[in-house]
């Protein structure tokens, strides 16, 4: 076989993959729900922000490629357990919505690297969040958590959680730190002197 149709075959081979060859954009972030749900099997970005969607729209657990969901700055109240459909996802943003409640099947996205909660209203995590063994940040400032479940300690990818603009006792951040890996940054604010 000569090298010209050795190189032939090889980029036949990998560039569709890599997204070349093909009439698929994986790098393009649809930003209207019902043009995504045109395409459903090729949608690997989500942007719906500013939307004052009370809750995660039903259709978009249809869209089981999304790599990235970005849902910020609506009125979400809670993520509920149909997020396990979205087996690929890799980035959920759903900061500064109005979030009380994340289902323990968010745990079962085995390739979330990032999830951005922050600036909401939760008072704590499900511990099946433990199980998300890709994770890398994890960021929930400014809600209402005063402790992370002990299970987080089983985090080993995790580089980054963001704690900040919590009011936590000293103990509090002690107790915190002890739940994460020894390697993790933990951005906490000052410790607070109340009660």
């Amino acid at each position: 076989m000569t090298k010209s149709v050795a190189l032939f075959l090889l980029c036949s081979l990998l560039l569709p993959r890599l997204g070349f060859g093909s009439d698929h954009d994986t790098n393009k972030v649809y930003k209207d729900l019902d043009e995504a749900l045109k395409n459903k099997e090729h949608v690997y970005h989500l942007k719906l922000t500013r939307k004052r969607y009370r809750e995660i729209p039903k259709e978009v657990f249809e869209l089981t490629n999304l790599r990235t969901l970005n849902l910020k700055r609506n009125k979400i109240e809670e993520i509920p357990p149909q997020i396990a459909r979205l087996k690929s996802l890799r980035e959920l943003n759903i900061m500064r919505n109005k979030l009380k409640k994340v289902a323990a099947e968010l745990g079962q996205l085995q390739h979330l690297e990032v999830l951005r909660l922050g600036v909401n209203d939760l008072e704590e995590l499900p511990a099946e969040l433990s199980q998300l063994h890709r994770l890398k940040v994890l960021s929930v400032w400014s809600n209402l958590i005063a402790h992370l479940p002990a299970e987080f300690v089983h985090l080993k990818n995790l580089e980054v959680v963001d704690l900040q603009q919590i009011l936590h006792k000293k103990e509090e951040q002690a107790q915190i730190k002890k739940h994460l890996p020894e390697h993790t940054e933990i951005r906490l604010s000052p410790p607070c002197k109340c009660m």
